[in-house]
C-alpha cells in the first residue's frame, strides 16, 4: 500500500509540474487537464524513478536501529514496522488492530499474549497460514476497529500499522483503542497522513477520491488531529518518510 501511494503521489506531482491531464473520478472517466497531454510520461517517470532509487534503498536498509527516510517506501516499510514493534512491551496483553495478512506477526513478542483482529476473513486466513509457518502464538480474531469486542481497560498496549487510512470513521476507531487500553498503557501507530506542505496537501486532497475509489484507502487523513479528537494524548511523534507524511506515533489514553 505505501509503495502504490508513493508512486501515485509522485505521478500526480509530476503531472502538476509538467502539465499532464489527471483522471477525475465520477465523471465517466474524463480527464481534467492541467495542461498538456502526457499522463503516460508520468507513469514512465515514476517507474524509472523507482528503478533509479533501488541502490539507495539497499544502502538505507542496512541500518536497522532507527527508522530511515528512504525514497522507495515499499521496500523499507517492513523496517519501519519492525522498528515500531521494538518499542512495544515484551510482556502483557497486546492488541494489533488491522492485522491483515499477518505481516507484523514475525515481530510479535513471543512472551506476550498478542491478539490480532481484522475485518477481512480472507486476510485472516492468510495471517493464520503465516502464523503457523513461523510458529507464532498470536490469537487471530474477526473484528472491527470501530467496535472492538474487548472489555474496557483490558489490554496493555495496542498497535496499528497503516490501518487508519482505511477505517471509515478513524476517530471512532481511536476512541475504541482509548477504551480498551489500560490507563497506564500505550497506543503505537505507524501511519501516513496529509502533508503539512500546503501545495502537497491540496494535491493529496485532489487525488484522494481516485485513490479511495480504486485502492480503498485515503491519503489525506488528518491523523494527528483525529487522534487528539478521540481522547488519546500524543506522547511522541517521529517523521520516518516523505517529508513527514509517514510518521510513528505513541499515544496514551486520557482517562
Amino acid at each position: 500500500m505505501p509503495g502504490m501511494f508513493q508512486g501515485l503521489l509522485f505521478g500526480a506531482v509530476w503531472a502538476a509540474a509538467v502539465g499532464c491531464p489527471l483522471p477525475v473520478p465520477g465523471q465517466g472517466g474524463t480527464l481534467l487537464k492541467i495542461g498538456g497531454n502526457c499522463w503516460t510520461r508520468c507513469i514512465a517517470v515514476t517507474v524509472i524513478r523507482k528503478l533509479w532509487t533501488c541502490q539507495a534503498v539497499k544502502t538505507a536498509i542496512r541500518t536497522r536501529d532507527k527508522p530511515r527516510k528512504p525514497a522507495l517506501v515499499t521496500i523499507v516499510s517492513r523496517q519501519w514496522r519492525e522498528w515500531l514493534w521494538r518499542q512495544v512491551p515484551r510482556y502483557g496483553r497486546i492488541l494489533e488492530v488491522g492485522v491483515g495478512t499477518g505481516k507484523n506477526i514475525p515481530f510479535h513478542p513471543r512472551e506476550a499474549q498478542v491478539i490480532g483482529i481484522d475485518i477481512s476473513p480472507k486476510m485472516l486466513a492468510r495471517a493464520e497460514r503465516r502464523k503457523k509457518k513461523i510458529g507464532a502464538n498470536t490469537e487471530l480474531r474477526l473484528g472491527d476497529a470501530q467496535a472492538l469486542d474487548l472489555p474496557a481497560d483490558s489490554v496493555d498496549a495496542a498497535v496499528a500499522t497503516f490501518v487508519f487510512c482505511s477505517v471509515p470513521d478513524p476517530v471512532l476507531g481511536f476512541r475504541e483503542l482509548r477504551r480498551v487500553v489500560r490507563p497506564d498503557g500505550q497506543v503505537y501507530l505507524l501511519e501516513h497522513m496529509r502533508s503539512a506542505n500546503a501545495f502537497i496537501g491540496q494535491l493529496m486532497d485532489f487525488v484522494n477520491p481516485l485513490v479511495a475509489a480504486t485502492m480503498g484507502f485515503n491519503i489525506n487523513r488528518r491523523t494527528l488531529e483525529n487522534i487528539k479528537m478521540s481522547g488519546l494524548e500524543i506522547e511522541h511523534i517521529q517523521d520516518v518518510g516523505l517529508g513527514g507524511i509517514f510518521k510513528t506515533i505513541v499515544a496514551r489514553p486520557k482517562k
